[in-house]
């Protein structure tokens, strides 16, 4: 599920293309109209019949939504008798702010963000994040809608600074994830993954959670 506009189709297109070159399937694709009824883009995505979800080729959901949206997509299969089928976001439904209360319709969503906006997926929390004084520096000023930004400005200031043993150690620790250098010269980035659980983002510490479901 991904809106019908610019951002959406560059994101459903490189979801589609990675997710089939990594041996998968796309059963079903929807473009939903962010001011038209979450029921109508559930309805089709999953194939409702009735009042009943038709789950036989389908094993998740990815969803590319703002968080308005979002919190009203997993109350809806819970209408629909989907409400085992596991949704995989971006980290676009995540504020960066904690709203427990408003976010427990999100519960169990998985989604990947920067360290820097879920604290916990450092082991040891957030005093151990990287670059910790500039995070508590940028998180006192309170400017959440730029948080992303600065943590990017931050990783890009700390390679120009140590370039010469980021080029021969190759990876590095930033504040908006896993850095590694590719042969190319080009930067990958790895983001850590969480879910939410009664309303708040809980980290997942261990790689096999796709598989099993569980931390």
């Amino acid at each position: 599920m991904v809106p019908d506009n610019d951002w959406g189709r560059r994101v459903g297109e490189a979801f589609w293309d990675t997710w089939s070159n990594a041996g998968g399937s796309v059963t079903n694709a929807v473009s939903y109209a962010p001011d038209d009824a979450v029921a109508n883009a559930v309805k089709s995505a999953l194939n409702v019949r009735g009042e009943r979800a038709q789950l036989e080729d389908i094993g998740a959901l990815f969803l590319l939504a703002l968080p308005e949206y979002a919190r009203q997509v997993p109350p809806t299969l819970d209408y629909y008798y989907a409400s085992d089928l596991p949704i995989y976001a971006t980290s676009h439904l995540h504020e960066g702010t904690l709203q427990p209360r408003l976010n427990q319709d999100l519960d169990d969503v998985f989604f990947v963000d920067i360290p820097w906006q879920i604290p916990d997926a450092a082991v040891g929390g957030e005093e151990v994040l990287p670059h910790y004084e500039s995070y508590r520096s940028f998180r006192e000023e309170g400017e959440m809608s730029m948080f992303r930004l600065m943590a990017m400005g931050v990783d890009a200031y700390e390679i120009a600074a140590n370039i010469q043993n980021f080029t021969e150690n190759g990876r590095m620790s930033g504040a908006t994830g896993q850095l590694t250098l590719t042969s190319d010269g080009r930067i990958y980035r790895e983001l850590p993954w969480a879910k939410f659980q009664n309303g708040i983002p809980t980290p997942i510490l261990t790689p096999s959670f796709l598989s099993d479901g569980e931390s």
